[in-house]
Order: structure tokens, then sequence, then C-alpha cells
């Protein structure tokens, strides 16, 4: 990358660096806005790719994909763009597969577990809610147990109130599918807040009555960051550009 200046740097082309540099040039048009994105495409964790259907050629999230109705501000954001949602499919047949075992179909809302594993899991989310009680909304920091629980991954959390292989299996999916990543990634306080915020960690995972995963968006919802894109000007998104250092001094801060 040639050496360039600009009024404004965002670290990130995924939706919130992007939807940043989209607001900024809104509101100030002849600002200069700059975007620096480390991997070869935008999006961040959402990322949409094509797959083969019975009527030709469907959109298919691999990352980030729901959206719910007390999600107000990525709601506004999808009809400013045109974009479309509909409602998560929940009838039909269900796929797993856990701890690298043989796929699994099942039709209930409960995964495909041995009895003792189901209620160990059940014992585990009902501790786990209890918990995020304890987290207050505003201030995570106020909680009791604040330095407990951010002193330890959610992994280790998981280790404390569950047994089995396969419930911690089946946590983990739970985990990586709503954030993308993995429990040894996270903060314990940091997903209990998480969870606080959405009313309960079960809210995260339902699809009806306004859970996290009510809807899904026509097209993918990468779609969102290459709109954007295309709206910030691609010239003002550099892929490919990690950013190494940050210099931030009285002679280069404002």
């Amino acid at each position: 990358m040639t050496e360039r200046e600009s009024d404004v740097v965002i670290i990130g082309a995924g939706i919130a660096g992007l939807t940043a540099a989209y607001r900024i040039k809104k509101l100030f048009p002849k600002c200069s806005v700059l975007v620096l994105e480390a991997k070869d495409r935008v999006g961040g964790r959402t990322y949409t790719v094509d797959l083969t259907a019975a009527n030709g050629t469907d959109k298919w999230d691999l990352g980030g994909q729901w959206v719910c109705r007390h999600q107000h501000h990525i709601l506004w954001l999808l009809e400013e763009l045109g974009i479309e949602t509909y409602k998560q499919w929940l009838d039909g047949k269900k796929l797993m597969q856990i701890g690298g075992h043989r796929i699994k179909s099942h039709n209930s809302n409960l995964p495909p577990l041995p009895l003792l594993s189901l209620l160990d899991l059940g014992r585990a989310l009902h501790k786990i809610e209890n918990m995020v009680k304890q987290v207050p909304r505003d201030d995570p920091r106020l909680s009791k147990r604040a330095n407990e629980w951010d002193n330890m991954t959610l992994e280790a959390l998981r280790d404390q109130v569950s047994y089995t292989h396969a419930t911690r299996d089946t946590f983990d999916i739970a985990i990586a599918m709503i954030s993308g990543i993995r429990p040894r990634e996270i903060s314990a306080l940091h997903f209990l807040h998480y969870s606080s915020m959405a009313g309960s960690f079960e809210n995260l995972f339902e699809a009806d009555n306004g859970g996290a995963q009510e809807w899904k968006v026509k097209g993918g919802l990468q779609q969102v960051s290459e709109l954007l894109t295309d709206k910030i000007g691609k010239e003002n998104v550099i892929l490919s550009e990690p950013v190494k250092i940050i210099d931030q001094t009285e002679e280069t801060s404002f």
C-alpha cells in the first residue's frame, strides 16, 4: 500500500467498521475515510458462499447469519440497504454431528444425546442461567463474582458446570454457532454479560418470540458489507492490509 493521508482511518471491514465509515461519509461528505482490512474480503465474521440447490444456486451463510426484532440498528440498516429478511425455518429434519462422531438426524428441539448427557446438559444450562442473572446489564463489573469470571475462560466455566464429553462438545458447537469462536477464546464474564444483554442464555438460541435466531437475511448477511463497500467506494476499502502498529502521540492525535 502506498502512503496515503485520510481524515479518518478505520481498522476492520466487518459490518461495524463499514457502517461507521458509511455513517461518517453520509454526515460529512467532504471527509476522507479509509478502511483497512487484513483479510482478502469484507464482512468480518459474516461469510456467504454459493450453494448448489434444487432450483439452481442459493446463498449460504457460514458465519453470522441471524437477526431479531430487538436488534434495531441492524434492522434499520437492512431496510436502508433494501435487504429483506425471512423467518428461520424450524420444522423438518435436523442434522447434527457431535465430537467427530457420525452425523445424526432428529426432529425435536433437543440434540440427539444419550439420556445421561441430556440430563447433564439441562443441569449445566440451569447453572449458567443462574450466573447470567448475577451479571448486571449496565455494568458487568458490578457483579460480586466479576473478578472470578473475568479471570477464567468460558471453557473453564463449561468444565465447572458439566461432566460428560457429549455435553461439552454440544456446548462448544452452540458457542461457535453464535459467536464464531471457541469457548477457550472468550472470557466467562464477557459471555455471561452477553447472555444477560440478550435476556438469558437461552434467548441466544431461540428462533421464536424475539429470540436471537428469529430471522435470516435473503441473499446472506455478508452482502451488507459488500453494499456498504460500494457506497463508501471500493477505492476507500483496502483489503489484505493488516495494521501492524498504531502511533498515537501528541503529534499524531487530535
